[in-house]
């Protein structure tokens, strides 16, 4: 499963409600898109800057795609290039749980959104004991639970996610440590750099869209 889907499943509430806000969420996912194919060496981040290092097509709709707008951002800031790929991710990637069978769509009716009841409980689970046990520090975290955890801190989810009282902390504590799973070098090889940076840019650009978001509320 793709870690964009995986983020989605556990961001997802068994009865089928998003636990992490809109776009915060997209943003979140277009990270974790950007964080799998910089462990696959397909994108880097060099001095900053987006570099595609293979752009041919793999035959997965959701990763080419990526690299399309990737490829069309070269040399750019990756936090530039993330919201243009996380508009409308969030629909994306719930296609994707739907056709894997791991959650169904219920259409709302008058003036209710649509909702994705979790049908595959037993790997959303497994996921996020994962990343209970990266954030309880039983754990190393790996490329998967190791992202699931940071992009979820960056979309500010974590709390929504996991209940503090089960790691005995406050909400603020555990907010801490998934921040800190972000800050740690857990991937392996040439592609730990370009991973960490995927990570930094999906923050960026979640700090610019709330910062933006705020600005227009309050004018």
């Amino acid at each position: 499963m793709l870690i964009c889907c995986e983020v989605l499943l556990v961001a997802t509430s068994p009865e089928g409600k998003r636990l992490a806000g809109g776009s915060q969420l997209d943003l979140a996912l277009a990270g974790a898109v950007l964080t799998e194919l910089a462990a696959y060496q397909r994108v880097a981040i060099k001095d900053g800057r987006l570099v595609v290092l293979d752009e041919r097509p793999g035959g997965d709709p959701l990763l080419d795609h990526a690299l399309a707008v990737f490829a069309e951002g070269v040399g750019k800031k990756p936090e530039k290039v993330l919201p243009k790929l996380a508009k409308g991710m969030t629909d994306r990637v719930y296609e994707r749980l739907v056709a894997y069978g791991a959650v169904r769509r219920d259409d709302g009716g008058f003036l209710q959104s649509t909702k994705h009841p979790v049908l595959d409980g037993a790997t959303r689970d497994t996921l996020l004991n994962a990343g209970g046990r990266v954030l309880d520090g039983t754990a190393r975290p790996d490329l998967h639970s190791g992202s699931l955890v940071a992009l979820l801190a960056a979309a500010d989810a974590v709390t929504k996610v996991y209940d503090a009282d089960r790691f005995g902390v406050s909400g603020r504590e555990l907010k801490k440590r998934a921040k800190a799973v972000g800050e740690q070098d857990w991937a392996a090889g040439a592609a730990a750099a370009a991973i960490k940076s995927a990570q930094d840019a999906v923050l960026a650009a979640v700090i610019v869209s709330t910062v933006a978001t705020t600005t227009a509320v309050n004018n």
